[in-house]
């Protein structure tokens, strides 16, 4: 197990770097496994550098819309993020970028995550399978949903209010780092495990799939897939690890992403619940009346104010 690896100090100086307003921050309760910046920010146009690193940047926009822009081999790459959009950038990496007001929103709020790229490199050979070489480990990447990630981040912001040790830190690191190699790298391969009885590291994985994949209909037959057991173990299992069933989990994954995009983005409801996993905007209609006694739509003036 990954234990006692501590962020780049670097990390501190970036949030001066991209002119951003400082709402929170895990120096506030002395972590040392990782750092967390929950940032305001109001666009302009204008060009900025990053500020240099060694630490894996995850950052989980949270509220708002921001249009980025990057330049690579002599070209800007456009991309835009909403709540529950995240972008990875690796160690040592300085990126140009310009940043452009968004089209609905003034102001934008995101959480900028720094994981050391230690952490990274031993999750990745923890999980190595027998024979295959060692490589360096990347993660660049521009704006892509992970309300999972997102999600993360929200209680790790929590987790500074109610001033949680380094230990809760330590463990949502190692968390994050299996997360991305797992699901954004590929570079942990679920083959390599070899049968037996179901482990928490099998229902993580089965979490990060159903969270990756929220916007397709699985099956309880590839749900077991995925943890590598008959599904009628894995049921059972999964209810004891996680406390409900697996379709239950599901629907509560959906529910809360929907939540995420109503709240922080402008998106039509048709368009959340397809990315979701609803069939229709009438079906989330429905959820949010059985959950929350309102319309998706009224939900979201109602968090507006």
């Amino acid at each position: 197990m990954v234990r006692g690896q501590i962020f780049d100090r670097e990390s501190l100086r970036c949030t001066r770097q991209i002119g951003a307003e400082l709402l929170a921050s895990s120096r506030s309760v002395g972590w040392q496994s990782l750092l967390i910046d929950h940032h305001r920010i109001r666009p302009h146009d204008g060009e900025f550098v990053t500020h240099r690193t060694s630490d894996q940047t995850i950052v989980v926009m949270l509220a708002g819309e921001q249009r980025l822009e990057t330049y690579s081999a002599g070209v800007w790459r456009p991309a835009t993020y909403q709540a529950g959009t995240v972008g990875l950038t690796p160690g040592n990496k300085v990126e140009r970028l310009r940043r452009r007001p968004g089209q609905r929103f003034d102001l934008f709020e995101k959480a900028n995550l720094y994981i050391p790229t230690a952490v990274l490199a031993e999750v990745a050979e923890e999980h190595r399978r027998a024979g295959q070489p060692l490589c360096d480990v990347e993660l660049n990447a521009l704006a892509f949903s992970d309300p999972l990630l997102a999600q993360t981040a929200i209680a790790l912001l929590h987790g500074i209010e109610t001033g949680a040790t380094n230990l809760y830190a330590e463990a949502a690191s190692i968390w994050v780092a299996t997360h991305l190699l797992a699901i954004h790298a590929r570079r942990i391969d679920p083959g390599h495990y070899t049968p037996r009885p179901i482990s928490d590291r099998r229902i993580a994985r089965v979490l990060e799939m159903m969270s990756a994949r929220l916007a397709e209909p699985l099956t309880l037959d590839e749900l077991a897939a995925e943890a590598g057991i008959s599904k009628f173990h894995f049921a059972r299992q999964f209810k004891l690890s996680v406390g409900m069933p697996p379709h239950a989990l599901l629907a509560t994954l959906r529910f809360d992403a929907a939540r995420t995009l109503l709240s922080g983005t402008d998106l039509a409801v048709g368009v959340i619940a397809s990315r979701c996993g609803y069939a229709r905007a009438s079906q989330l209609n429905a959820v949010f009346a059985q959950r929350l006694g309102m319309a998706p739509l009224a939900w979201r003036r109602r968090q507006r104010g």
